[in-house]
């Protein structure tokens, strides 16, 4: 399989041809830039704050395997035990001969991970308070 580079020239080719599918790509992606995800606000609507996840996040199961296709050692989630627990990070669709191929939304992982930080840090600072407090009252 050969490398295939996209310069400038390149990037002006795929622009003009305004894809508008989903591209497969079998082998290893390298971006010598930003990866980005359209986000403005302008096209989102009915935006509310993310439920608490951390609960949701520690039923997942990071696992290590085998990836037959691409004979590799790998680490990650298999999609069918995902869509368990966030089935908006689950994509399905037909993949050559094989039928139900489950697909995983990585980047949908951020959010998830960020809002179970945020839970993470605010039990730390009602756990520091409370501590401060003990303290506070042995002292006296």
């Amino acid at each position: 399989m050969a490398d295939v580079q996209l310069n400038t020239l390149g990037n002006s080719v795929l622009q003009a041809l305004n894809l508008n599918a989903t591209v497969t790509i079998a082998g290893n992606l390298s971006v010598n830039g930003d990866f980005s995800n359209p986000s403005d606000a302008r096209i989102k609507k009915d935006v509310t704050p993310l439920d608490p996840t951390l609960d949701k996040i520690r039923q997942l199961k990071a696992s290590t395997y085998f990836k037959t296709t691409t004979g590799r050692n790998e680490v990650g989630f298999v999609a069918q035990e995902v869509k368990e627990v966030f089935p908006h990070l689950v994509g399905v669709r037909e993949v050559q001969e094989i039928k139900d191929f489950h697909e995983l939304q990585m980047l949908g992982f951020m959010p998830l991970v960020i809002r179970a930080l945020q839970e993470l840090a605010d039990k730390v600072d009602a756990q520091a308070a409370e501590i401060a407090q003990l303290k506070g009252t042995r002292n006296v």
